[in-house]
C-alpha cells in the first residue's frame, strides 16, 4: 500500500502524527540551515527572515494536514461502505433475519468498533428464538471483524412499515 493511502486509511494518529511532526521539524531544520549560510555567505540578513517565515508556512500546512487526518477520527468515523456492504451480506444471510434497516457505527479506538444495527426479524419468532439469533448474530459478527468488539442489535417489528404507511395516510 502506498504510503499516503497508508496514512488516510489508518485509524491510529499516533502514527502519522510523529511522521509529520519529525518531518517537518527535520525539514525547517534543513531550511534554516540553508538560509542562514546563504545568509552569512551573501550577507543578506533578511534571509533570516525568510527562514523564520518559511518554517512558519511549513508548520501551518503540516497542522491542516494532521487536522485533516485526524478530525474524521475524533468526530466518530465509522466503518467504511465496503466493510458495511460485506456486514449486510453477513447478516441478511441468516435465515430469522429479513432485512437490515440501519448500520451505525464509530471507531472507540482504533482497534474498537461499536456496531449498531436495526434489522428486521421474522414476525414468527418468539423472544427465546429472537434472543438466539441477536446471540448468533454478535457471534459470527466478532468472529468475522475482530476489530468490532461491541454489538448491539436493535429488533424492528415487521410491522414497523405498515405502522409508518398509517400514520402517512392518519396525517393527510
Amino acid at each position: 500500500m502506498p504510503w499516503w493511502k497508508a496514512i488516510v486509511k489508518s485509524k491510529d494518529p499516533s502514527g502519522f502524527l510523529v511522521l509529520f511532526e519529525d518531518g517537518a521539524a527535520v525539514l525547517g531544520l534543513v531550511i534554516v540551515f540553508v538560509l542562514m549560510v546563504l545568509s552569512h555567505n551573501l550577507n543578506m540578513p533578511f534571509l533570516d527572515g525568510l527562514a523564520s517565515v518559511l518554517v512558519g508556512v511549513l508548520l501551518i500546512f503540516v497542522s491542516f494536514i494532521l487536522a485533516r487526518e485526524s478530525r474524521s477520527l475524533l468526530m466518530g468515523e465509522g466503518l467504511s461502505p465496503e466493510t458495511q456492504k460485506r456486514l449486510k451480506e453477513l447478516i441478511e444471510a441468516d435465515e430469522d433475519v429479513i432485512e437490515v434497516k440501519s448500520i451505525l457505527s464509530t471507531y472507540q479506538s482504533p482497534k474498537e468498533v461499536l456496531l449498531i444495527l436495526i434489522l428486521t426479524f421474522h414476525a414468527e419468532l418468539d423472544t427465546e428464538n429472537l434472543t438466539a439469533a441477536i446471540d448468533r448474530l454478535r457471534e459470527d459478527i466478532k468472529r468475522k471483524y475482530e476489530i468490532i468488539r461491541f454489538v448491539i442489535v436493535q429488533p424492528q417489528s415487521v410491522n414497523a412499515k405498515e405502522n409508518e404507511k398509517s400514520k402517512d395516510i392518519f396525517l393527510e
